[in-house]
């Protein structure tokens, strides 16, 4: 459902910022299961509505609140500490993926491809 952003050895423990990938409303922000800190954002890819959802981060370093617009690199906040509750005890990094319409959808992992039918191919958008 999203593709990984991995940090590299000499920015582990650092902080690391992450920055808004388009323009429109955080409509979640909060713990969950999978992701430690995770925001989802609502945007507009040409015609299309999305959500864009923001894993592994540190969710007291996001600012905003919900409803709050960001603009294309926005400072949304920083990563997760490796290994904590921030990333739900995973490294860190940022699990970035863009779902189809405005539905909030957090299911990271899925068991078939036909459940990725609603998600886009992030990598097309990071050239």
């Amino acid at each position: 459902t999203g593709i990984d952003f991995e940090v590299f050895d000499n920015e582990k423990d650092q902080e690391m910022e992450v920055r808004a990938f388009c323009g429109g409303p955080i409509r979640e922000k909060r713990v969950a299961g999978g992701y430690g800190g995770v925001v989802v954002q609502e945007c507009l890819l040409g015609d299309q509505a999305v959500a864009v959802v923001y894993g592994h981060l540190k969710v007291e370093s996001v600012v905003q609140k919900v409803g709050d617009y960001l603009t294309p690199g926005d400072r949304l906040g920083i990563l997760g500490a490796a290994f904590s509750a921030e990333t739900d005890g995973e490294r860190q990094h940022l699990h970035f993926g863009i779902h189809k319409g405005t539905r909030v959808d957090l299911r990271g992992y899925v068991r078939s491809s036909s459940e990725l039918q609603d998600w886009l191919d992030s990598q097309v958008y990071f050239k």
